[in-house]
């Protein structure tokens, strides 16, 4: 299970690179297709790969950047300053609580509450 869990982690980490580069090109291009479908396909492969891996806390994450970012790609929602803003705080996170994996072997204690508030609020905005 440890080389699976190391090629997540490494296919992780450059997902969470390229949701960061996807909303940064959604802040410049809010139409801009690829982007929409490239933020969302990060945050799905990364909520995909922790289920599998039994990442609770990853898992949970990603599944509620996939209800948020899921819309923007299907142009059912805007990607708004607020929205973007929100999937960058999701990115970061992601990157601590992978980082953390990597080199303590585990999941880090954390209450993500606030984050997940904060992306169920930008979904209904």
């Amino acid at each position: 299970m440890e080389e699976f869990l190391d090629e997540f982690l490494d296919e992780a980490n450059e997902m969470v690179t390229a949701l960061a580069a996807a909303i940064d090109d959604l802040a410049e291009r809010p139409s801009d297709g690829t982007a929409r479908n490239t933020a969302y396909r990060c945050v799905h492969v990364i909520r995909g790969g922790a289920g599998f891996l039994g990442l609770g806390r990853v898992e949970r994450l990603g599944a509620a950047g996939e209800r948020l970012l899921g819309p923007i790609a299907a142009e059912n929602l805007e990607p708004t300053a607020r929205r973007l803003d929100v999937a960058r705080k999701l990115g970061l996170t992601l990157q601590g609580v992978l980082h953390s994996v990597r080199e303590e072997g585990s999941e880090p204690a954390g209450d993500d509450g606030d984050l997940l508030a904060g992306i169920e609020a930008a979904v209904h905005l």
